[in-house]
């Protein structure tokens, strides 16, 4: 199609003019999705691999809190400064995921009302909206339930430091809160991947509306 007949049609309000407005509105939904969605899974991503990496590391440093130096936690300062570590990057990857959620809110609102105007196939959209709705929860009851928990057990476990049966039962406690979140996390981080496939499934421009210039 020449854009002389592109112009012509944008000024009679053509079906050419329509279907490329209705392009622009769905590239715009699948601009603003993909960034939001990209930041998200990359950021839940970047947690997962780092906490394992941030434990590993202390416990091989053996490092010695000069805070924390009761006899009862001797070789193990590492599970707490690691505990500490990750907690500060799961505060960092909140930011991010309530930025993300918002975006993607506003994204899933205009499609649904593109599916709607358009008449477009529901299935996919619910199929998102439903696995975005779940990762979100995930991340608000990791952050606000279980990081906050983990913190007030360790918290505890220093206290109790020198009683010797507390402090086992404060690490317990600390070491399935740790175990918990990072499970919570790869939950998340797989809700997020079914989003990823089912957005490059289903979320594109329609072939209809591509012009080509001559």
């Amino acid at each position: 199609m020449r854009l002389r007949d592109l112009r012509d049609d944008s000024q009679k309000g053509g079906p050419t003019y329509l279907a490329c407005v209705n392009a622009d509105g769905l590239t715009v939904v699948a601009i603003l999705y993909w960034l939001a969605l990209a930041g998200w899974f990359g950021a839940v991503f970047f947690v997962v691999m780092s906490a394992a990496t941030v434990h590993r590391t202390v416990e091989e440093a053996d490092p010695t809190l000069p805070t924390v130096l009761s006899v009862n936690l001797e070789g193990r300062h590492a599970a707490l400064l690691g505990g500490r570590i990750v907690g500060d990057l799961l505060g960092r990857l909140w930011t991010i995921e309530l930025l993300a959620m918002v975006m993607l809110g506003i994204a899933t609102i205009a499609e649904w009302l593109l599916v709607f105007r358009d008449g477009r196939d529901v299935l996919l959209p619910a199929v998102r909206t439903v696995l975005l709705a779940a990762a979100a929860g995930a991340a608000w009851y990791g952050n606000r339930v279980l990081r906050a928990r983990a913190e007030r057990h360790r918290a505890r476990y220093v206290e109790v430091a020198d009683d010797p049966e507390a402090s086992e039962e404060a690490a317990g406690q600390f070491n399935r809160d740790q175990a918990d979140a990072s499970s919570l996390l790869m939950i998340e981080l797989a809700m997020l991947a079914g989003v990823v496939l089912f957005a490059a499934i289903g979320l594109g421009v329609p072939a209809a509306s591509v012009v080509t210039l001559t």
